[in-house]
C-alpha cells in the first residue's frame, strides 16, 4: 500500500472541502485510503458504479470521454473528482486514467456518507462548490450557444 504523507495537508488543500472544520478534516483523514497506479491505468471506466470519490496526492489524472477520447479535465495534486457519485447511486460518465504515476486518496460511498454525517459543515462546503462548478458549466454553455 502507498505511503501518502500529509493527507491532512491534502484534504486542507483540496477546494471541495475548504470550509469544513480541522476536526472533520482530520476525520476524513483518518477515513481515507491510499492507492497507487501506474501511467496508463484506469481508475474507472465510463458505465461502472460510482462508489468512490478520489484525491490526487501526487502525479494527474485525466477524465476522459470514452465516446470521444476527449480530455474533458486534467486532475492535479490537491484536486478531487468522483464525487457526484458520492451523492445519487450513479454510473461514471467518463473514464479516468492515471496520465502520469499518480498517488490517490480514496474513500467509498458508504464512508463518505459517515463523514457527512458527523459533519454538517462540510456538507456545506461540498454544496458550495458543486453550485459554484456548475454555475460555471451553465454560463460556459450560455456562451457556447449566443457565440
Amino acid at each position: 500500500m502507498p505511503q501518502v504523507e500529509n493527507i491532512y495537508e491534502i484534504i486542507h488543500s483540496n477546494r471541495l472541502f475548504s470550509m469544513a472544520s480541522e476536526e472533520s478534516i482530520q476525520l476524513l483523514a483518518e477515513m481515507m485510503l491510499a492507492e497507487s497506479y501506474r501511467k496508463g491505468e484506469y481508475i474507472f471506466r465510463q458505465g461502472e458504479v460510482a462508489n468512490d470519490f478520489y484525491i490526487v496526492a501526487s502525479g494527474e489524472v485525466s477524465i476522459i470521454s470514452s465516446n470521444t477520447d476527449k480530455v474533458l479535465r486534467n486532475i492535479k495534486p490537491f484536486e478531487g473528482f468522483g464525487e457526484y457519485g458520492m451523492f445519487n447511486a450513479n454510473i461514471r460518465t467518463a473514464d479516468a486514467v492515471a496520465t502520469e504515476d499518480v498517488e490517490l486518496l480514496s474513500i467509498d460511498y458508504q464512508r463518505f456518507r459517515e463523514f457527512l454525517i458527523h459533519s454538517p459543515e462540510a456538507m456545506f462546503s461540498i454544496l458550495s462548490y458543486t453550485v459554484e462548478r456548475l454555475t460555471r458549466l451553465e454560463q460556459k454553455s450560455f456562451d457556447t450557444a449566443n457565440s
